[in-house]
C-alpha cells in the first residue's frame, strides 16, 4: 500500500470516509464536511497525503465553518490541523529514518517523505518551536532560522 492509502485506512480507523472529486482545479484542495473528507482527485498522489493528513487534523480538532482566517479563532484552528498533519507526515522519526536511508538535505527528505517543501518548511518551523536541537540514534537535528542542519 502507499503512503496514501495508509492514510485513507487511518482515516475510516477515527471516523472520517475519504472521497476523492473533481473540484475542476489543479490546486491541492480538501474539504470535511460531516465525517467525510474530500480530496481533489487531479492532484498527484503526494499532493493527495499531504492535503488528506491536515484533512485528518481538521477532522479531528476543528469545529464550525473555519474559512474566514481573520477571526482568531479560526486561524488556532487551522494551525492546529497543520501541526496534527506535521506530528504525521514529518514527524523527527521520520526525519531521521531518511536520514538514515541516505538523505542528506532537505530535498531529500521532502522527497522520500512525499511531501511539497513547503510543508518541509512549516515542519522545520514546528519542531524548531518544540526543540531546536535534537539527537537520536547518533544523528543530531539543529533547526536554526528555519533551516534544518543535519550533524
Amino acid at each position: 500500500m502507499t503512503r496514501y492509502e495508509d492514510l485513507i485506512v487511518y482515516a475510516k480507523k477515527i471516523g472520517a470516509d475519504v472521497k476523492e472529486l473533481d473540484f475542476c482545479t489543479n490546486k491541492k484542495y480538501g474539504k470535511n464536511i460531516d465525517n467525510v473528507i474530500y480530496i481533489n482527485s487531479r492532484m498527484t498522489e503526494c499532493e493527495k497525503y499531504e492535503v488528506l493528513s491536515e484533512e485528518i487534523g481538521h477532522f479531528k480538532t476543528t469545529f464550525g465553518n473555519i474559512t474566514n482566517l481573520s477571526d482568531i479563532r479560526n486561524l488556532k484552528q487551522e494551525i492546529a490541523a497543520r501541526n496534527i498533519s506535521i506530528d504525521q507526515v514529518c514527524s523527527i522519526n521520520k526525519i531521521i529514518t531518511c536520514i538514515k536511508k541516505g538523505a542528506t538535505n532537505r530535498y531529500e527528505i521532502a522527497e522520500m517523505l512525499c511531501i511539497s517543501d513547503d510543508l518541509l518548511d512549516d515542519a522545520i518551523t514546528y519542531h524548531s518551536r518544540k526543540n531546536p536541537c535534537v539527537c537520536k540514534d547518533k544523528i543530531l537535528l539543529y533547526f536554526d532560522d528555519n533551516r534544518l542542519i543535519i550533524i
